[in-house]
């Protein structure tokens, strides 16, 4: 099969992915951190509703503290999209650690068992 006949039967979205990333390598990887990033928000707050619904929280003040974390994770995730669409990937890498960071500490908080 020959050039003409792939780039005829691939799909569109292939295609745009690849312009992606030859366009801006670092671009489509970033895309995939920021992607694995809203999936930690995800799960972070998964493990926190499945704990706040059980009652299975430590207490008032870590459901709080959860809470706050939470909302922090997506603000600093829109931050970092915001950061990449402008073409700046280190503040972007910055702010995805930081949300790493923020949905560890969530998840540690929403599986502590009670005293």
């Amino acid at each position: 099969m020959n050039g003409r006949h792939i780039i005829r039967w691939a799909r569109p979205a292939v295609w745009l992915v690849l312009a992606l990333a030859l366009a801006a390598p670092g671009r489509a990887e970033s895309s995939g951190t920021i992607q694995a990033a809203r999936l930690a928000v995800d799960e972070a707050w998964d493990t926190f509703h499945a704990a706040a619904i059980g009652g299975t929280l430590r207490s008032p003040e870590v459901q709080t503290q959860v809470e706050r974390d939470l909302h922090l994770a997506r603000a600093r995730l829109l931050e970092a999209q915001r950061a990449m669409d402008r073409g700046d990937p280190g503040t972007a890498r910055r702010l995805i650690d930081h949300v790493t960071d923020l949905t560890a500490r969530i998840i540690a908080a929403s599986r502590e068992p009670k005293p």
